[in-house]
């Protein structure tokens, strides 16, 4: 569901600071109701429309960050975004007022917004890019149907009944004073907790959630502490859901509440847990701190790290140098007895055999999409066409070379599995946290070169490619450096196929559960397009191999 909500008269209550700034320029007696509609009324009885018009710029303008919020606004924003419910606000306002100073409105608007937490990461969290400020009523009714809104809330009918209106998004009119009649095509309300009811009633909080609370306040009262209110979701986590909470201390911890399954194979939280032990003597400081663990409740109190995401094309020789020095901590004393209890990473492979049997069953069953909608049936055909096709020739190859020794015991790896910078956050003193290991453990270390070039999401330099996987090698003091790298280059094709399979993980029914998990609904189908469409911009990489390949 996507939700687009006015601004004006909606969101910001507007009655009580049109009437103080009317009576405080005089130009209302005090006993004039305080309503903006009773005030604007007055002033035109008595022939004042010019200070009216007036009046409205200075209050849209610098008083704004005066006008309160409508009881119950803030408490829709936050259950959307605990419940993953997309919001967006789409008002229409010119850019400057018909008359007196010529105040930015637009600015105003949202400075009143970032004012009271709506754009805050530890408030609202509304995106800035979902708030859209139309000059017109015409663009704004664009933009309505641009961002393809469910459903729409204003408190203008005249909006709400356009011609241009789009006809899929249901219209619902906030009527706080009850002052329109009503109409069969509009959803009529007076309060925000009533379209909280309304909008928001029949969707629940995924299982497990009150347990998480608990978990949470269980873990905080170890340390003296009480929670400070319930743990909110937070952005992110494609496998378990995460959640920020704070101490009564005014302390902020990140909750991270893992995934599992009936017939799990993978307890994420026992890999997590061990790996984070690990980190905590070999590589301080590089990754988050571990507070607390609850296994009953598989919940990980972890350190609230106050950082800034990479974004492709942010990664550079500082970055690369920061992921080589974790690595490098990670493995420095890798024969060590603590290190020795690290299970395997998910998916480890210590042969050429292995490397391929795990890809090739992934290709296996992407062979079988379930055919439901068109785009079920494009990726079908984007298989059988074009990435089965490319996994034989790549298979050719490899098979051509022969048999191979599996890597030995003290050439492996200690593996964060998933690493890489969509993993990694950059502090603002310009250090580096590596964030997410429950696929962590021991690995071939030419497997996680390879997963670390190949993710898709930030991409590691191309040029660095050499030079990194030689760097790891001496951090490994494998014997020789050389043929690790010429070995790390042989796999790449294999793991650059692979991420095209995980890529198209959304069309595998067995891998919906763990996303309805983490987000709280099943976003696959929304996600299908994109996933498919970046599965063909990988493959395509591989009619040119990059790093020097030839496979």
């Amino acid at each position: 569901m996507i939700v687009g909500v006015d601004f004006d008269n909606t969101i910001v209550c507007y009655d009580a600071i049109f009437h103080r700034v009317a009576v405080e320029r005089g130009l209302i007696p005090a006993g004039v109701p305080a309503t903006k509609t009773a005030v604007r009324d007055h002033l035109r009885r008595v022939g004042q429309e010019p200070a009216w018009t007036e009046l409205q710029g200075y209050v849209y303008g610098p008083r704004l960050v005066d006008a309160d919020m409508y009881p119950g606004v803030k408490d829709f924003f936050l259950a959307c975004r605990q419940l993953c419910v997309t919001v967006k606000i789409i008002s229409h306002k010119t850019r400057h007022p018909y008359s007196g100073e010529a105040h930015d409105l637009h600015a105003f608007a949202r400075g009143w917004l970032a004012h009271h937490g709506f754009l805050a990461q530890d408030g609202i969290a509304l995106p800035a890019t979902e708030v859209f400020l139309e000059v017109t009523k015409e663009a704004k009714l664009a933009r309505i149907k641009a961002e393809k809104c469910t459903v729409f809330i204003d408190d203008l009918p005249e909006i709400l009944g356009d011609r241009e209106f789009p006809d899929e998004t249901r219209r619902v009119l906030f009527d706080a004073l009850g002052i329109h009649p009503d109409d069969p095509a509009l959803v009529r309300v007076r309060s925000w907790a009533e379209i909280n009811r309304l909008l928001l009633g029949s969707i629940r909080l995924p299982a497990g959630e009150a347990e998480v609370a608990a978990s949470a306040g269980a873990l905080l009262a170890g340390m003296g502490m009480r929670l400070a209110a319930p743990p909110v979701r937070v952005p992110g986590g494609g496998n378990n859901r995460v959640f920020e909470a704070r101490s009564d201390q005014g302390d902020r911890y990140l909750l991270k509440h893992y995934f599992s399954q009936p017939g799990d194979l993978r307890n994420r939280f026992e890999a997590e847990r061990l790996f984070y032990r690990h980190t905590a003597r070999a590589a301080p400081g590089m990754t988050p701190r571990a507070i607390g663990w609850d296994e009953g409740a598989q919940l990980a109190l972890l350190e609230f790290v106050v950082g800034q995401k990479l974004a492709p094309g942010e990664v550079g020789s500082v970055e690369m140098k920061a992921a080589l020095g974790f690595f490098s901590a990670l493995n420095f004393d890798r024969d060590s007895a603590e290190a020795g209890v690290l299970p395997m990473a998910a998916e480890a492979c210590f042969s050429l055999v292995e490397h391929c049997q795990t890809v090739d069953q992934r290709v296996s069953r992407l062979r079988n999409i379930t055919l439901v909608s068109p785009i079920d049936r494009d990726a079908s055909t984007f298989v059988t066409q074009a990435l089965a096709p490319t996994w034989d020739r790549i298979l050719a190859v490899v098979r051509a070379r022969g048999p191979e020794e599996p890597v030995a015991r003290n050439e492996r790896c200690i593996s964060p599995s998933d690493f890489g910078f969509h993993n990694c956050l950059r502090r603002p003193d310009g250090s580096f946290v590596f964030l997410d290991f429950e696929y962590s453990g021991w690995d071939d270390p030419a497997k996680t070169m390879c997963d670390f070039f190949c993710q898709p999401a930030v991409p590691a330099p191309e040029d660095a490619f050499d030079s990194f996987v030689r760097a790891a090698g001496e951090a490994l003091k494998l014997a020789d450096v050389e043929a690790f790298l010429a070995r790390t280059r042989l796999l790449l094709p294999i793991y650059r196929l692979k991420w095209c399979a995980i890529m198209l993980n959304e069309f595998v029914r067995a891998d919906h559960g763990r996303r309805a998990f983490a987000l709280g609904r099943d976003v696959a189908e929304e996600r299908k397009v994109t996933q498919l469409a970046a599965a063909r911009r990988v493959l395509a990489t591989l009619a040119h191999p990059p790093y020097g390949t030839t496979a």
